[in-house]
């Protein structure tokens, strides 16, 4: 086994892409949570918005 690291490429056809913005740009996030505990599940974090903008904008 070769452990060097080799880049590579990637290809994405830009119609996957544009489907992918649209659908996270109308991504919904929930509500605050009307507990301070993690009985409803995992708080949802402002971070969740910001990754989902991240990966739609750049």
């Amino acid at each position: 086994m070769n452990a060097a690291i080799r880049p590579f490429r990637i290809a994405v056809p830009d119609a996957v892409l544009t489907d992918l913005h649209e659908r996270l740009a109308r991504a919904r996030w929930p509500e605050k949570e009307v507990v301070d505990d993690w009985s409803q599940g995992i708080p949802p974090s402002p971070m969740c918005g910001e990754v989902c903008d991240y990966w739609r904008t750049r």
